[in-house]
C-alpha cells in the first residue's frame, strides 16, 4: 500500500547491503511482538516498500519486536518469493527465504501458521499483535466487485501523487483477504479461522492481544464474530482504505517511551493515527473493538433478527427497508454493507413512532433488545474515527444487500449461526416478490 514515487529496487537487493542473513536464535523477551503478514503479490506491491521503510524507521524501539512475512515477486528474476524478516535497529534480518510453490502462497493458511509459530519461538513477548496487509472484501468474496471498487478508488493526496491499484481480472471463487495473484488464491474466513485455531494454543494467553486488518471493509460484525475467540482486540475499517494504508511509523510511535502499552491503548492509538494521517485527504473510517463483548452483541443481534423475521411476516417490511435506506444509514461497498448500530437506532425510532404496528408484545421485546444492543455497542466499539462524509457511522457494518445475496455469503459462519441469512432470504422474498 504505497506511493508510486518510491524505489525501483527489490527488497532482496536492498537487503544485500542492510540485512544480516543468519539463523536466528531466540531474542530477549519484549513487551510486544508485532507480526505483519504482508501479501504483496498483487496490485498493491507498489505500496509495500513504503510500509517496509516505515517499519525500518520504527525498529529502534527496545520494547518491541517487528516481524514481517513478505510475499512478493523478485523483479530481477520474476520469481515468487517469501521472506521472513526481523526488523531491528534499522536492519532487515533475514529469518527465512523460500521459493517453494506452496510456501510462497499468501492464500495458504499453513503459511500463516508457519510464519507466526516461527516468530513465537524466536521473538518472545508479553503481548502479540498480528496485522494482515492487503486487499479485503469483508465477509463476502466477490472478485469482480473487488476489481471495480479498486478502479473507482482514486484518491488524490496532492496535485502530483495519485494512489490507486490497477485492475486485475483473474477469476477466483474465493476472496477475503491477502490475495495472491500468482496462485490465484486468498485467505477465506474458513482458512483464517483454522490458522488462528492452531496458533492460539501456542501463545501464553492462548489468544492474540490484537488482530488488525490493514485492508478494506473488515470492520463488520461477521469478521468480529470470526476473530473474537482468537483475539482480545481488533482494529479494522468499514470503508475502503487508501492504497497507502496504515502509516506504520505513526502506528508504532506509541512505543517511543519505555513503558508498557496495553492492548486497549495500542488499539485506540492505531485508530487515532489513522485519522491523523487521512483527515485532510478524503474518506476514511477505522474502529477498535474490545472483542470480549462480541458474544453479547451476537446474542442480542440474533434475538433482534428473529423478531425482525416475525415482523416481516406481518407487513412491516417498509419499516425495516426505511431503516437501512442509504439516505438514513451509512453504507459501504456500494450499498451492500450498512452501519449496524445506525440501522438499529433507525429501527428503534421508527418502531416507536408507528402506533399501528401489530404484535404489541413483540414490539416491546424488539425495542428492549435494540436498546440493549445499542448500549452494549459503546463498550464493544471502544474507539471509532470517521470522516464527515460517513457520519453517523458507528464503526461496524453488517452485510445487508438491497436485493441480490452474494453466493459466497451463504456459507458465512455468523450469518448461519445467528438467523441473519434466514432473515435476508425472507426479506428478499417479500420485498421483491
Amino acid at each position: 500500500m504505497k506511493s508510486k514515487i518510491l524505489f525501483f529496487i527489490t527488497i532482496t537487493a536492498l537487503c544485500c547491503t542492510e540485512t544480516i542473513t543468519s539463523i536466528i536464535t531466540q531474542h530477549e523477551k519484549r513487551d510486544w511482538t508485532i507480526l505483519i503478514y504482508m501479501a504483496a503479490d498483487n496490485d498493491l506491491f507498489i505500496f509495500s516498500k513504503r510500509n517496509l521503510q516505515q517499519l525500518l524507521a520504527s525498529s529502534y524501539y527496545n520494547t518491541i519486536h517487528i516481524a514481517v512475512c513478505y510475499f512478493h515477486k523478485n523483479s530481477a528474476q520474476n520469481k515468487k518469493v517469501v521472506h521472513y524478516y526481523h526488523i531491528i535497529n534499522g536492519t532487515y534480518v533475514l529469518i527465512k527465504e523460500d521459493i517453494d510453490h506452496k510456501a510462497t502462497n499468501s492464500g495458504d493458511e499453513q503459511n500463516v501458521i508457519d510464519f507466526c509459530s516461527t516468530v513465537f519461538t524466536q521473538l518472545p513477548a508479553d503481548n502479540y499483535a498480528l496485522f494482515f496487509w492487503d486487499h479485503g472484501t469483508g465477509p463476502i468474496n466477490p472478485i469482480e466487485k473487488r476489481n471495480q471498487l479498486i478502479d473507482n478508488k482514486l484518491t488524490h493526496f496532492n496535485s502530483t501523487i495519485m494512489l490507486h491499484a490497477k485492475n486485475n481480472k483473474k477469476p477466483s471463487h474465493h476472496k477475503s483477504i491477502c490475495f495472491d495473484d500468482t496462485h490465484n488464491s486468498c485467505l477465506t474466513e474458513q482458512k483464517l479461522k483454522y490458522a488462528l485455531s492452531i496458533l492460539c494454543p501456542l501463545l501464553p494467553k492462548k489468544k492474540f492481544d490484537l488482530v488488525g486488518f490493514d485492508t478494506c471493509l473488515m470492520a463488520t460484525i461477521e469478521i468480529a464474530s470470526l476473530i473474537a475467540p482468537f483475539a482480545s482486540y481488533m482494529v479494522a475499517s468499514q470503508d475502503l482504505e487508501p492504497g497507502t494504508g496504515w502509516n506504520y511509523a505513526k502506528v508504532l510511535s506509541i512505543f517511543t517511551e519505555e513503558q508498557k502499552i496495553s492492548p486497549f491503548h495500542f488499539s485506540c492509538h492505531i485508530v487515532e493515527k489513522f485519522k491523523e494521517t487521512y483527515h485532510k485527504k478524503g474518506d476514511y473510517t477505522l474502529s477498535a473493538f474490545d472483542l470480549s463483548h462480541t458474544q453479547t452483541i451476537e446474542y442480542l443481534s440474533k434475538m433482534i433478527t428473529k423478531s425482525l423475521i416475525v415482523f416481516l411476516q406481518n407487513d412491516s417490511i417498509f419499516t425495516i427497508q426505511d431503516s437501512r435506506d442509504p439516505d438514513e444509514c451509512p453504507h459501504f461497498f456500494g450499498t451492500d454493507y450498512v452501519d449496524l448500530i445506525q440501522f438499529y437506532k433507525n429501527l428503534l425510532k421508527k418502531i416507536r413512532n408507528i402506533s399501528k404496528l401489530p404484535l404489541t408484545e413483540e414490539k416491546q421485546r424488539l425495542k428492549y433488545l435494540l436498546q440493549q444492543c445499542i448500549a452494549t455497542a459503546s463498550d464493544w466499539i471502544i474507539y471509532n474515527k470517521t470522516s464527515n462524509s460517513h457520519e453517523p457511522a458507528h464503526g461496524v457494518s453488517i452485510y445487508f444487500p438491497m436485493q441480490y445475496i452474494h453466493h459466497s455469503y451463504k456459507s458465512n459462519l455468523f450469518a448461519n449461526n445467528n438467523a441473519w441469512l434466514t432473515f435476508l432470504y425472507h426479506y428478499k422474498e417479500i420485498f421483491y416478490e
